[in-house]
């Protein structure tokens, strides 16, 4: 009877350690075909959604935050933005004062009637873009095309940065902590900023312009009634410069091949490599002036 019972006993040890034994082999063969198992074929329609979604999140957003403006159209807002980005390298660019406090732009005059101002807005950032066609909206590279036209823009007096790149700019009444322009050829009255930076490849030429630091560059030069507190630095290759400071002005430094020529208000202090004049003791902000071989006048 005892060995009846204890047989018993090892075949249900021998059948429990064989379903153990079993169970942990599954699992193993289980863990093992986790990494070779085939990739989920999903159907094709749902990329065409995902890439659908994505076109309409696009779409809605780039007409949510950029506009388009043809010849005639103008742009108006009432948000306060602070910094304005021009890019139009066949455009001109008209400065004028703003009629209600806010930036203004109009495309005024066009050649082409496919010329399209590009305006994006992002933040306190305000950009314009010359664009040609209908699909203006859709890039961001200012177009290459020949093909003159104007652009009237209109300035607030609490701008922090101005930068524009164009074929020509003018008008008055710019002002900001930063203007960085540059063009062919610039005539400016009124810019008062704390940095202006002017490149022009032409002739530039400015009246009653005011700034801690100034750096103005172009290939011929012509400045009047202008005054920087701290430093400006003036710069062509050949051609002529032309400076007229108000009364505050200090010392200029004048390097040149070419001839100098200076009026009885100044006060010639040495004649060599550099020369300098001084106009006021009591304002000494440093001005410097270079010329390969360019005539520089003061007056």
């Amino acid at each position: 009877m005892e060995e009846n019972t204890s047989r018993t006993e090892r075949k249900r040890k021998q059948s429990s350690f064989t379903r153990l034994k079993d169970k942990r082999r599954k699992m193993t063969a289980s863990f093992d075909r986790i990494g070779t198992r085939k990739p989920i074929r999903r159907p094709l329609i749902v990329y065409g959604s995902v890439l659908l979604s994505l076109l309409v999140l696009y779409t809605v957003t780039l007409f949510l935050t950029t506009d388009s403006l043809s010849r005639g159209e103008a742009f108006k807002t009432t948000k306060r933005y602070k910094t304005l980005q021009i890019d139009a390298p066949n455009g001109t660019i008209n400065f004028v004062r703003s009629t209600d406090g806010n930036v203004q732009l109009k495309l005024v005059d066009s050649a082409s009637s496919q010329k399209r101002l590009k305006i994006g807005t992002s933040g306190n950032t305000l950009t314009v873009t010359g664009r040609d066609g209908f699909a203006a909206r859709l890039g961001n590279r200012p177009s290459e095309k020949p093909g003159d036209f104007s652009i009237q823009v209109g300035l607030p007096n609490y701008m922090n940065r101005i930068d524009v790149d164009a074929e020509s700019i003018k008008g008055m009444g710019v002002y900001a902590k930063s203007i960085n322009l540059s063009a062919e050829t610039m005539d400016l009255n009124k810019m008062d900023a704390d940095d202006i930076v002017l490149t022009g490849q032409g002739n530039v030429k400015a009246s009653n312009m005011n700034a801690v630091h100034a750096e103005v560059t172009a290939e011929s030069v012509s400045l009047s009634e202008y005054g920087a507190k701290l430093d400006l630095t003036v710069s062509t290759i050949d051609g002529p410069i032309r400076l007229k400071p108000t009364k505050a002005a200090g010392t200029i430094a004048v390097t040149t091949e070419g001839d100098i020529k200076a009026s009885d208000r100044y006060t010639k202090q040495k004649d060599d490599d550099v020369a300098l004049f001084e106009l006021s003791k009591q304002e000494k902000p440093e001005v410097t002036v270079e010329s390969e071989v360019g005539q520089v006048t003061l007056e």
